[in-house]
């Protein structure tokens, strides 16, 4: 369980986390943008509406202190904040950067994102982390602003799953792998549904997945990378190359010599 400490922290932010962007609202019919202000989420629509910027950058600091106090060790929660706020390093190149912060890069750039939308990924981040196996219970009170403004589903521990290979992760390994790193590898990587839109590094196209399942993927879509899989399943049965369990196979010709052998 998470130390009490960080419950009797918690603070509920100021506002009703009603205050959003309106990007990407175009085009939805204006009886379902104002319902969603009272409910947090679009009608008939999985899309968030998150919270302002002043209830992100709260939760974003409440998040950061309670993974802390959950066990998560402090260098896996700063890897975490880099990795949602900040560029990778690219020394070379029209596009070179090293670990500036994603907003003060121009909108082409491919690493660009607005500060908002870092912030809201590494408290989406945190989240997910509670629907690991054996993960810790949040409390209630923050619990229910990440489960109606960030997720938009209840935060159930053992219930994430990666979005490709359907992989569960273990809260316990994450832990670990902080406490024990080993350099150049790691068990958990952020992975995006879209890998093509720009900007790519935004809230609904960003979760948790393993190093296996990002690199099958690769340039694809989650979807087209899904469709490759079935395509993949099929050219197998072609080839007869994958039987499923109790289908008729051809009996091999020496059966019947070791069964005669045996009576």
């Amino acid at each position: 369980m998470i130390d009490a400490a960080a419950t009797r922290e918690f603070e509920k932010p100021k506002g009703r986390h009603q205050r959003t962007e309106m990007r990407g609202l175009v085009g939805r019919d204006k009886a379902s943008v104002v319902s969603s202000f009272r409910t947090g989420w679009v009608k008939g629509n999985s899309v968030p509406i998150y919270p302002s910027i002043d209830d992100v950058n709260e939760h974003f600091k409440q998040m950061r202190r309670l993974l802390r106090n959950a066990g998560i060790p402090s260098k896996t929660v700063d890897a975490m904040a880099t990795r949602a706020l900040r560029t990778g390093r690219k020394l070379t190149g029209i596009y070179a950067t090293n670990r500036d912060t994603r907003w003060s890069r121009t909108e082409d750039h491919p690493q660009f994102a607005t500060e908002h939308h870092c912030k809201i990924i590494f408290v989406k981040l945190g989240a997910q982390i509670f629907c690991f196996d054996n993960a810790p219970a949040l409390p209630d009170e923050f619990r229910a602003i990440m489960e109606t403004h960030y997720l938009g589903h209840p935060i159930i521990p053992g219930s994430y799953r990666d979005k490709l290979l359907l992989e569960k992760f273990n809260f316990l390994d994450l832990v670990n792998e902080g406490l024990n790193p080993t350099h150049g590898h790691s068990g958990f990587h952020i992975g995006h549904e879209n890998p093509r839109i720009h900007p790519r590094h935004v809230p609904d196209n960003i979760g948790w997945r393993t190093f296996r399942s990002n690199l099958i993927q690769g340039d694809m879509t989650l979807r087209e990378a899904r469709i490759y899989f079935l395509k993949l399943i099929g050219r197998y049965f072609e080839l007869e190359e994958i039987h499923i369990a109790g289908e008729p196979t051809v009996e091999p010709e020496n059966e019947g010599i070791l069964n005669a052998e045996e009576a």
